[in-house]
């Protein structure tokens, strides 16, 4: 397994650091800071070098310090014994539509393509916002799975990028189209852009949760629905009318969900029962004992769902790029209790772990304050 840390980040004009230099320990490192301070930006940091977008779902724009027209990352890395310098620049411009953003990646002084950048420093991050993509929108749980496949295929990345593209102008065309502006000869590049890169998305989006069904190595039982829009041909002409009616696109991966069942009980013996993947494969599972976790849950068992989805990406990383990913825990421990939160600490073994709190030392466990202390 390739062992990977981060040794030095670098922060100007990002968020609410005008400067700020960062060094973390190679195993284990604890910021502490009162809420204000910019403990998370930090993290969103790291996690922007990882998978090209802010883990709070906003534009990058809003990464930029206000008054400053550039933010710059710089991350000093060590992936593989081998000396890393990961840097993304953050450039926010203003015009009649509000603040837009575009981002320079370099890796070790020389610019580079977004896919050649992203995902070289792998991370995963537990946050008490997580929750959402049990209990949240669709949108919020496709962000997870983008966030898993991002850092290990520069093809998922390239077909994303592509596929929103694609969808964008079609949208615009569908209301042309409306408006008797346009045909619907007009639709067929992006018909077939959208058709070649959204087979892509579904499989590789497939073969992920194929891995959280069959692989994934926890303590409690659990498996993930996978609710796909396919994108084909055929659908688009068969949801052509409702398409103008509506004013976008209505099928495609732009409108997959997924929803976690899980034994909240204990097993009722129920008959097992065979269904097909969509990657074909058959899977036994006992539909009895497993319940939809954001319907029937209590709070603790919905963080119980997000840490299997969590510790399924940390393992998922690492089956395919024989990789350690860094962990990035933002003050997630006074949410816990004490299981949730040895589960956890059965994680940092062979991994970096870059922890936040706002709580005092003494109220926090001892397990978490071994490391180097970082005080803002």
């Amino acid at each position: 397994m390739l062992v990977s840390y981060i040794d030095k980040l670098q922060l100007t004009d990002f968020r609410s650091f005008a400067q700020q230099d960062i060094i973390f320990d190679s195993k284990q490192t604890l910021i502490l800071g009162q809420n204000g301070r910019g403990k998370t930006n930090i993290l969103e940091a790291i996690s922007l070098l990882s998978i090209g977008k802010s883990f709070r779902g906003k534009t990058l724009s809003e990464c930029v310090r206000m008054g400053a027209q550039v933010a710059h990352i710089v991350a000093q890395s060590v992936v593989d014994s081998e000396e890393e310098k990961i840097s993304a620049h953050i450039v926010a411009t203003q015009n009649n539509l509000g603040q837009r953003s575009s981002v320079r990646y370099e890796r070790n002084g020389v610019k580079k393509q977004k896919k050649s950048v992203v995902g070289i420093i792998k991370s995963v991050v537990f946050r008490p916002e997580d929750l959402e993509i049990i209990t949240g929108s669709p949108s919020t749980k496709r962000d997870f799975l983008d966030e898993v496949l991002i850092q290990v295929s520069p093809v998922y990345l390239t077909a994303l990028r592509e596929y929103e593209r694609a969808l964008k102008h079609r949208n615009k065309l569908i209301l042309q189209l409306r408006d008797g502006l346009v045909t619907r000869r007009d639709f067929f590049f992006w018909d077939e852009l959208l058709v070649k890169h959204g087979d892509l998305i579904t499989r590789e989006r497939a073969r992920f949760i194929h891995f959280l069904n069959t692989a994934v190595v926890f303590p409690v039982k659990a498996q993930v629905t996978y609710d796909h829009s396919i994108m084909s041909e055929e659908r688009l002409h068969q949801y052509a009318t409702a398409e103008v009616a509506a004013g976008r696109t209505l099928v495609g991966p732009h409108k997959d969900s997924l929803s976690v069942r899980m034994q909240l009980s204990s097993p009722l013996g129920g008959e097992e029962v065979e269904r097909s993947t969509t990657e074909g494969v058959k899977e036994i599972e006992s539909q009895q004992d497993l319940q939809d976790v954001s319907l029937y849950g209590s709070r603790g068992q919905q963080r119980m769902a997000v840490l299997w989805l969590k510790v399924a990406q940390l393992q998922f990383i690492e089956a395919q790029t024989k990789q350690t990913p860094i962990l990035l825990l933002d003050d997630i421990f006074s949410e816990l209790d004490e299981h949730n939160r040895e589960l956890i600490f059965s994680l940092f073994d062979n991994h970096q772990v870059i922890m936040t709190s706002a709580e005092e030392m003494r109220m926090l466990p001892p397990k978490i304050t071994d490391g180097l202390l970082v005080n803002l």
